[in-house]
């Protein structure tokens, strides 16, 4: 897969997107199985049923997917007995969505990550809670759509700390919290959002997508980028979520506060669904990410445990 988000290249001397890219495609090659689905099940090409029958049948698949199914997660009460059981539930593009996940958080535990990798996990998956709150509440981008938005920032940090693990652990003790975006570019010569727009499209969530995260978490100039409305629609997607991440009621800008008709403010100020949703990101804030199905084991102890046996680095994943 071409990894160059309808940037046209030719343009451009910025030598960060190429150092982005390399960052990429050296530590990710997606099986498959799992590019087939995305393809499908994001790129609106016909669905292979025999393909959904081998995934709810391997064994990562199988019991990632009777979890992903229950009430507490993504289930909506129907009883849940099986691999096939849960894709009825949860639909190809969620599953698809899900699956991509836990591949990249193997693929980063099977380099052998240090100790910050338990703290980057956790708060990516709850920015994935945050995102699928805010993608229950807005039909065009949905929950499939929110993991992707939460999971994109923390996965390319997760990349970053694996290719430069000395590079990182400077930048993560002197620049973590400040988010200097000079400070990427001087130690990994390119910037995290530029490696999540690479993840996203390698991953098979689309080069709109990959854009949208691009102009939603990074000042681009978009005279580079094939902007269409889709990709429009992920940038208000990902400032929506910065937004309501850090406590701001909405994007500062109108245009982006107002391009979801579901979260637009009345004539008098309020909007119910809007007011819902404020309460299900504090509450996700307050709690924590509860969420554990990206884990190869059920928690992170176990995990831990898990990943001093060297042996489960030799698996293949399903």
């Amino acid at each position: 897969m071409e990894l160059q988000p309808e940037i046209e290249s030719d343009r451009i001397s910025d030598p960060s997107w190429s150092r982005a890219k390399d960052v990429v495609i050296k530590q990710m090659s997606v099986p498959s199985h799992l590019s087939s689905l995305m393809r499908s099940s994001w790129g609106h090409i016909p669905l292979d049923k025999n393909l959904l029958h081998y995934i709810s049948s391997t064994t990562i698949g199988a019991g990632l997917l009777f979890d992903v199914a229950q009430p507490e997660v993504f289930g909506d009460g129907s009883t849940v007995v099986s691999g096939e059981d849960a894709l009825k539930i949860l639909g190809p593009k969620l599953v698809a969505a899900i699956l991509t996940v836990n591949f990249t958080c193997r693929l980063i535990l099977r380099h052998k990550p240090p100790a910050t990798w338990e703290r980057l996990f956790k708060e990516m998956m709850l920015d994935i809670e945050i995102g699928v709150a805010i993608g229950r509440r807005i039909p065009s981008i949905g929950p499939e759509g929110g993991i992707a938005i939460g999971f994109s920032k923390r996965a390319a940090l997760c990349f970053l700390m694996t290719a430069f693990p000395k590079l990182f652990a400077k930048w993560y003790l002197n620049h973590y919290k400040s988010g200097s975006r000079d400070a990427q570019i001087d130690i990994f010569g390119c910037e995290y959002y530029q490696v999540s727009a690479f993840i996203l499209q390698q991953l098979g969530f689309g080069s709109e997508v990959a854009v949208g995260a691009a102009l939603g978490m990074g000042a681009v100039d978009s005279t580079f980028l094939t902007v269409t409305d889709e990709t429009r629609k992920w940038k208000a997607g990902f400032l929506w979520f910065s937004a309501l991440k850090h406590g701001r009621s909405f994007p500062a800008d109108p245009k982006i506060r107002d391009f979801f008709p579901e979260l637009k403010l009345g004539q008098n100020r309020k909007n119910t669904m809007l007011e819902v949703l404020y309460t299900e990101v504090a509450t996700v804030q307050r709690d924590g990410g509860q969420w554990t199905w990206h884990l190869p084991r059920p928690s992170y102890e176990q995990t831990q445990v898990y990943l001093e046996n060297e042996e489960w680095r030799k698996t293949k994943d399903s």
